[in-house]
């Protein structure tokens, strides 16, 4: 049985969900987001960025070598939303097409979990959000982020097991891809802390 700490979890969120994505950590999660390590986001709905006199350039880095790399490495993605997110997740569905798209060219799968909810997962208008319907995708009964990232875990522990096992392998057997996200990890690190600069 996999513990809690031998899943690799991507975790896609807002900016202002980076506090309980670090505390999931702290109690033991394998978070491997770097993402959640910048220090110039939103703290809040309510916060804006001063896009004028801002350097975005950490960011090009944080996408490709971050966001997109730390999502296609992990085993599953855990998705966090809260209504006052409204329709504002737009990464986060980015990332969750990283990582679900695994199973066509891998042949593993990697679930998405989302704990929470707001208009962007929620069918609106003429988007019925069909993304959402994928055999991966799971909804999960709670909005409260610990019981979720426990749900979760548990889910892929019992279903995934061969999927988990299968992802080392093409790793220790891929050598040159498993440097890569070595690289990508690497540049990730040196962009979060740029962004405290």
């Amino acid at each position: 049985m996999l513990a809690k700490e031998d899943i690799v979890i991507y975790t896609a969120g807002k900016t202002w969900a980076a506090p309980a994505f670090k505390r999931m950590r702290t109690i033991g999660y394998n978070v491997n987001s770097h993402w959640i390590d910048i220090a110039n986001t939103l703290s809040s709905p309510q916060d804006s960025f001063d896009y004028e006199n801002q350097d975005f350039s950490y960011l090009e880095k944080m996408w490709d070598h971050g966001c997109k790399a730390d999502a296609c490495y992990a085993d599953c993605i855990i998705a966090y939303a809260t209504k006052e997110d409204g329709n504002m997740h737009s990464g986060s569905i980015a990332e969750i097409g990283h990582g679900s798209a695994s199973y066509m060219y891998l042949q593993i799968e990697k679930p998405v979990y989302l704990v929470g909810s707001c208009q962007s997962f929620e069918k609106v208008g003429n988007s019925d959000r069909g993304w959402t319907h994928q055999r991966v995708f799971h909804k999960l009964p709670t909005d409260d982020i610990e019981e979720g990232f426990r749900l979760a875990t548990e889910h892929y522990a019992a279903n995934h097991f061969h999927d988990w096992l299968n992802w080392r392998a093409y790793l220790k057997a891929n050598a040159t891809v498993q440097r890569m996200f070595d690289y990508c990890a690497e540049q990730s690190r040196i962009a979060a802390a740029t962004s405290q600069k």
